[in-house]
């Protein structure tokens, strides 16, 4: 979604909302998202006193494969987001602020981009997942194995 900001830049109050999905086929391109549904998002860009602010919470499910057994799950995740928009900044180093070169902020790209920096580490498809045996491979959630250890 490309939002137009040229009137949220001028008018001091003005406001838009939005409630809006990201297709998964939008997704391709992040290579570390996998999404199983639409990533559902709402939330508001508003002038306030000259300073715009953009919030919005972004609802999604993702496919994993866990890093100890490598079976295949899904699970919900959810990002919450307040940050201030501006046309241009002093300094290149503040990743405090998103810089708006024109009148127009592509949110999808943003949100997406968001969606990466809150990845966990290491997931894991429950929190005491046994993994899988370093000798024979046995699934150590399911069964014991006869190696010895």
């Amino acid at each position: 979604m490309i939002l137009d900001l040229r009137r949220i830049f001028e008018i001091p109050g003005e406001k838009q909302e939005f409630d809006y999905e990201i297709a998964v086929e939008n997704a391709t391109d992040y290579k570390n998202i996998d999404l199983a549904l639409p990533v559902s998002v709402k939330g508001i860009i508003k002038n306030k006193s000259g300073v715009i602010s953009l919030e919005y919470k972004a609802d999604y499910r993702l496919r994993h494969k866990c890093d100890r057994c490598l079976i295949e799950f899904e699970r919900d995740y959810s990002v919450s987001t307040d940050v201030i928009v501006v046309k241009s900044l002093s300094s290149e180093d503040n990743d405090d602020y998103i810089v708006v070169g024109g009148n127009e902020l592509n949110l999808d790209e943003h949100i997406l981009s968001d969606l990466i920096l809150h990845f966990p580490s290491k997931v894991l498809c429950k929190e005491d997942c046994l993994g899988l045996c370093q000798f024979c491979g046995t699934d150590l959630n399911e069964s014991v194995c006869d190696c010895q250890k």
